[in-house]
């Protein structure tokens, strides 16, 4: 499975997989490797839902405690960040 490009991506695929294990009568190693691929996107979804409300928090900080903190947004990391697994 390769990387999806970006959360919305990955959420649909995700529920393929889901939907695939609900209704099909799959072999074990086949459910399995649906699992597998399930848990996975999950992770990099969780991870783009972790960062996008890091990047909320630090555009919505209270002003009186320094923020908000306003920076260009380096899209290319954003993304590569974005698919790490913590």
């Amino acid at each position: 499975m390769t990387r999806p490009m970006n959360f919305e991506t990955a959420f649909k695929e995700l529920e393929k997989r889901v939907k695939k294990l609900e209704e099909e009568d799959l072999p074990l190693e086949q459910a399995l490797k649906v699992f597998e691929e399930g848990v996975a996107l999950t992770r990099f979804c969780n991870q783009a839902l972790n960062t996008a409300e890091q990047r909320l928090q630090e555009l919505t900080a209270d002003p009186a405690e320094g923020g908000p903190v306003l920076k260009d947004l380096d899209l290319a990391q954003f993304l590569d960040n974005s698919g790490k697994q913590s």
